[in-house]
């Protein structure tokens, strides 16, 4: 397919193929294959991509508030029950390349979107919770009344909670 484009990077990859009996790359024709899936997982696909459209606002928004850089910074985590957590179940690492996060939690629940996930901002004085002053919610990024505050354990900037709706033509968020 690419031999046109990269003629002599074809021919060399074509050789290293020990069980062809053709004598080059640009001398075998291309036989057509079909590539289908079934529709039960053509289904969990667009369940895939329904869910990251959903959370890819969430990021945008907390890449407008500065609160992260880029998804890679973040830590989604996807709460729900019901058919569409099953998928993401199912899907995790696929979901979590596709809303390109560098981690991606499944935690069964009512699906809820809670603002107050996010984290609060740090205070700008590393040793603002030095000199015998105790941590507050500020200095440590995470309040003690709010267990969703803490946001993940992997040292990452936001921890965002997206709902996973039980109905599926439910409104986002």
């Amino acid at each position: 397919m690419l031999s046109p484009m990269i003629v002599f990077t074809a021919d060399e990859a074509w050789e290293a193929i020990p069980h062809l009996d053709s004598a080059g790359v640009h001398l075998t024709d291309w036989e057509p294959f079909e590539f289908s899936i079934s529709a039960e997982e053509s289904a969990n696909w667009e369940t895939i991509f329904a869910i990251r459209e959903r959370a890819l606002p969430v990021l945008e928004e907390a890449r407008q508030a500065k609160q992260i850089g880029k998804g890679l910074e973040a830590c989604v985590t996807l709460t729900g029950s019901g058919n569409e957590f099953e998928v993401a179940q199912l899907y995790q690492e696929d979901l979590r390349e596709l809303v390109n996060v560098s981690q991606l939690k499944l935690e069964t629940g009512e699906g809820r979107s809670c603002r107050s996930a996010w984290p609060m901002p740090r205070a700008k004085n590393a040793n603002a919770a030095g000199a015998g002053n105790p941590p507050s919610a500020r200095t440590t990024n995470s309040h003690p009344l709010h267990p969703l505050r803490r946001g993940c354990q992997s040292g990452h900037r936001l921890g965002l909670t997206v709902r996973l709706p039980r109905v599926r033509m439910s409104p986002p968020f």
